[in-house]
């Protein structure tokens, strides 16, 4: 609990703190190449950090719509404009084919090299791996716990197949695209037009990227190009993670003050310049590995926690629960009918809903205080949702509820409705909703003992699945809709 909360936090600080360092020798190296100024000083880098968090701060401040987003919005604008003009004014041709060839050998090789640790060559032939596969590996772990809750946060109600998609493989080809453009340019002109002058810029990493710009068209352009867009990102990076860090630190408060993120904001600027005026890249380089190692612990304790949390939701969710036209027979197929031809309006489904359902729920209210067992029926009059609760020890609450539901109409129903009071563009329906956050389904066909029947079936399911050491995850997690609604 409070043990891995600290080292998220100190692991994220370190990680933000060190891509805050890099990005402002990479922004210093830039504003030298572009205005000519004297960046070297530990006083002009620690005031481009103040300027980066300054902006963290107010961004943060302004909340995750306003402010975050839009520099998001706004950073990956930039990035593919910079992309595309490399691309177009690059060796097209060139790059379209080691594209191909770089997935290629990416797919072919991810497996040796994710293992290869250099044990059988010299020590100064394996500097390379501690330098980079070893440090980007850290850095990256040291971002884990910022980026996973993050993500989690604006990805609430995605399915795990979109978030593959959008976080994982989204990402991964887009990055492989970024790589081959900047990278096989930069060896493209190093081979036919530099000479090998960009390759003897490669010790000075912070000022390869402008060096890189020289060969192209409206270098100068470029170049404050991408530091605008190298600033975007620290900023976006630095609130982003004022609000992580703020999270962990209050456990998960949702409505956190104001102060709390700008705070946090200062620590990430302070740890920054502290670093760099300490040691320089050498000291980012120590703080991200001596952080990144519980961290990585933790990761794993976290992937066995995902695959028992997968495989409570398999058990869960997999039990099939027919709709409610199981209950359906040849008997009333008249009124069966009238009810599908006809489209229900927001006032249709309330009033069955304060009616039918609510009285059904509240039969088997009676039915289970006279058996001993608590329960309550409440009516919401703002929503119109109506649900019956049962309090359960040790484990989740039972919950079966029906709220109405605005649905869209297909344009072929609207036009060929019956009635021409029933031609309109939405029809309202009763849907179930329940403690555990299922999906639920329309039951404004169900008759009074059919809708008596339904709760039956989902209290039997809800008790078996909480005697079920397999969902023990899930059945004792907080309920999604505790007060109804």
């Amino acid at each position: 609990g409070h043990a891995v909360d600290a080292f998220a936090l100190v692991g994220t600080i370190a990680g933000i703190a060190t891509t805050l360092g890099y990005g402002v020798l990479q922004l210093s190296a830039g504003l030298h190449q572009v205005a000519g100024w004297e960046t070297e000083s530990a006083g002009f880098r620690i005031g481009l950090v103040a300027v980066v968090i300054t902006l963290a701060g107010i961004s943060a401040a302004s909340g995750l719509d306003k402010g975050v987003r839009r520099l998001s919005e706004l950073n990956l604008m930039l990035a593919i404009l910079l992309l595309l003009f490399i691309l177009v004014e690059g060796p097209t041709s060139f790059l379209f084919d080691a594209l191909t060839d770089n997935i290629g050998n990416y797919l072919s090789n991810i497996v040796g090299l994710s293992f290869r640790t250099y044990a059988y060559v010299p020590p100064q032939e394996s500097g390379w791996y501690g330098g980079w596969t070893i440090l980007y590996w850290a850095w990256w772990i040291s971002w884990s716990p910022f980026v996973g809750m993050f993500i989690a946060r604006i990805s609430r109600g995605r399915t795990i197949r979109q978030f593959v998609l959008g976080v994982l493989l989204v990402p991964t080809a887009f990055n492989l695209l970024w790589m081959t453009v900047f990278g096989n340019t930069a060896i493209w002109i190093d081979t036919h037009q530099a000479m090998g002058a960009l390759a003897q810029t490669a010790g000075n990493v912070d000022a390869l990227l402008f060096r890189f710009f020289e060969f192209f068209p409206l270098a100068k352009g470029l170049a404050a190009l991408a530091i605008v867009l190298i600033a975007v990102f620290f900023v976006t990076s630095a609130d982003s993670g004022a609000f992580v860090i703020d999270t962990i630190a209050s456990r998960g408060a949702p409505n956190s003050p104001v102060w709390q993120r700008l705070f946090w904001a200062l620590v990430l600027g302070i740890t920054a310049a502290v670093l760099m005026v300490a040691g320089g890249l050498k000291a980012l380089q120590a703080m991200t590995l001596v952080a990144a190692l519980p961290v990585a612990i933790i990761m794993m304790a976290l992937c066995y926690g995902l695959w028992l949390g997968l495989l409570a939701d398999r058990a869960h969710y997999s039990q099939e629960l027919a709709p409610a036209t199981t209950f359906w027979s040849g008997q009333h197929w008249r009124r069966r009918l009238t009810q599908i031809v006809h489209q229900s309006t927001e006032t249709d489904v309330r009033r069955f809903l304060a009616g039918p359902v609510q009285a059904a729920m509240r039969e088997v209210s009676k039915e289970l205080e006279r058996r001993g067992i608590a329960s309550s029926v409440q009516h919401n009059e703002a929503d119109g949702a109506v649900w019956l609760s049962i309090p359960l020890e040790g484990v989740r609450d039972f919950l079966y509820g029906a709220r109405p539901v605005r649905r869209a109409l297909p344009a072929f129903l609207v036009r060929e409705a019956a009635e021409p009071e029933n031609r309109r563009a939405h029809v309202f329906e009763p849907i179930t909703f329940f403690e555990d956050g299922r999906e639920g389904y329309d039951i404004q066909y169900l008759r009074d003992e059919e809708i008596i029947a339904d709760i039956l079936r989902h209290y039997e399911r809800h008790l078996s699945l909480s005697a079920d050491q397999r969902t023990h995850l899930l059945s004792k997690a907080p309920g999604h809709h505790s007060g109804g609604g």
